[in-house]
């Protein structure tokens, strides 16, 4: 238990860099877990938060946790096939944090075809996270997407966030 308390402290501390990327910006969060990012960015000021979500027990969380009026949840695979380009709409910012590599280990590519269609949607910021694709995650949005603007040192037990702006 004290480990996990310990990963949730540190990976608040990581995401202190979003309130930059946050104020006034609409924001899909991808795999958005229980909400904590989806949290945070309300916090910092994004005007909404579309979460995508597969666990039903998670999405009875998020319901809980964010504001109706400032959220959408969608309860859904990330390996549906075009997904993302179903939801016609636009973001500035997409969180895809820690989703990664459980999508790899699911359907192999599919990770990479969620980050080909999210590069479609046209945001301005990606923040990406993903045990054991940190080279390769940002390589693959350096030459796809943007440069990376930041690199997370603060929790060297976890993989870094890595923030990246449109060309």
């Amino acid at each position: 238990m004290k480990d996990m308390l310990l990963s949730g402290y540190e990976r608040q501390l990581d995401l202190d860099p979003l309130q930059v990327i946050c104020q006034g910006k609409s924001i899909l969060d991808l795999g958005a877990n229980v909400g904590l990012h989806s949290l945070k960015a309300l916090e910092y000021g994004s005007k909404h938060v579309t979460c995508i979500e597969n666990s039903l027990e998670n999405i009875q969380v998020l319901q809980h946790l964010l504001p109706s009026s400032k959220s959408t949840l969608i309860k859904e695979s990330l390996t549906k096939q075009n997904l993302l380009l179903k939801l016609n709409k636009s973001y500035d910012t997409i969180f895809y944090l820690a989703v990664h590599q459980h999508l790899e280990r699911q359907v192999i590519g599919s990770g990479w075809k969620l980050i080909d269609n999210y590069i479609q949607l046209n945001p301005q910021y990606v923040v990406f996270r993903s045990k054991g694709f940190e080279e390769s995650g940002k390589e693959y949005h350096e030459k796809n997407f943007g440069p990376m603007i930041y690199f997370s040192s603060l929790t060297p037990s976890l993989a870094p966030v890595m923030i990246f702006k449109r060309k």
